[in-house]
């Protein structure tokens, strides 16, 4: 694996979350990656940068406070 790119596994790690919800997450666009190989045997390649805006994009305002 290249050293600019995460796999699948580190960025689940990264996001906490598992490396299936990582690949749910590339497969329905919320995530980007390039995906190398066949499909069944291929692997993803993910820009960490990707993964630092899907983290920024999970992170909203949150709910209000109570008074």
């Amino acid at each position: 694996m290249e050293a600019d790119y995460l796999t699948t596994e580190e960025a689940a790690q990264l996001l906490g979350v598992s490396n299936s919800r990582v690949r749910q997450l590339l497969g329905s666009g919320k995530l980007v990656g390039i995906h190398e190989g066949s499909r069944y045997r291929g692997y993803w390649k993910i820009d960490p940068y990707q993964v630092e805006l899907y983290q920024l994009s999970r992170k909203g305002p949150g709910a209000p406070k109570r008074k």
